[in-house]
């Protein structure tokens, strides 16, 4: 346990200059044009990798087509994400790659 006040709070190493662990809990958040959060989701495995596919399903269940741009950061990156997102019709991706 990392605090008597919050049990529920998990150490997540962040693996960044300055900042080796800090604690609570990551969230994605699915957002569209105008700042909307759509859906959100806290991991109970810190893992983002395939977090952009759901998302793009979901944008595809509440409006009936996927979106034209997908974002995300370097957490959402993988080999075979930005393929699966332009084959369900998602014009642009951009996520970075990891590394430097």
């Amino acid at each position: 346990m990392l605090s008597l006040n919050e049990p529920h709070t998990r150490a997540i190493p962040r693996h960044k200059g300055g900042a080796l662990v800090e604690f609570g809990r990551q969230v994605i958040f699915d957002e569209v044009e105008g700042g909307i959060v759509t859906r959100y989701e806290i991991l109970a495995h810190p893992n983002e990798h395939g977090q952009a596919v759901d998302a793009v399903q979901h944008h595809r269940k509440v409006f009936g087509h996927p979106p034209r741009l997908m974002v995300g950061d370097r957490g959402l990156h993988s080999a075979t994400t930005e393929e699966a997102l332009l084959s369900v019709g998602v014009k642009r991706v951009v996520i970075p790659a990891v590394g430097p």
